[in-house]
């Protein structure tokens, strides 16, 4: 089975929970440098801003992140070796306003899911 090909697969699914784990594998394979020409493509990084951008869900936007910052740091990590870097100048002017803006939107769902009389733990806990 190739795992980088599942993750990717998975990152196209309409359920987030598929979703979820399409980024927890992408970050585990990218964290181990394993396949990392599939999942730092430019085809995945569509996809995971595309999730980091869309998503309602807070461990979609943390994995997303988390994809994003691995995969930047291996290109950085590579580019002082080959002064060739290929998504690094696209994304690090875009990622942290998208963060940002991201976190606040999520904060404010959570305040309005609060305001609707969900106790503080059951929001907690849901994220």
């Amino acid at each position: 089975v190739d795992l980088a090909s599942t993750a990717l697969k998975a990152l196209e699914s309409s359920d987030g929970l598929v979703a979820v784990q399409g980024l927890r594998i992408s970050c585990s394979l990218l964290c181990a440098q394993v396949s990392v020409s599939q999942l730092w493509s430019s085809g995945a990084v569509d996809r995971y801003l595309f999730a980091l951008e869309n998503s309602l869900r807070w461990d979609v936007v943390r994995y997303a992140c988390d994809a994003l910052c691995q995969g930047l740091l291996l290109e950085i990590t590579e580019d002082s070796e080959s002064k060739q870097c290929s998504f690094a100048p696209r994304l690090m002017p875009q990622l942290p306003p998208l963060l940002e803006q991201r976190c606040q939107e999520l904060c404010e769902s959570e305040d309005d899911d609060l305001a609707e009389g969900q106790d503080l733990d059951t929001a907690l806990w849901s994220a």
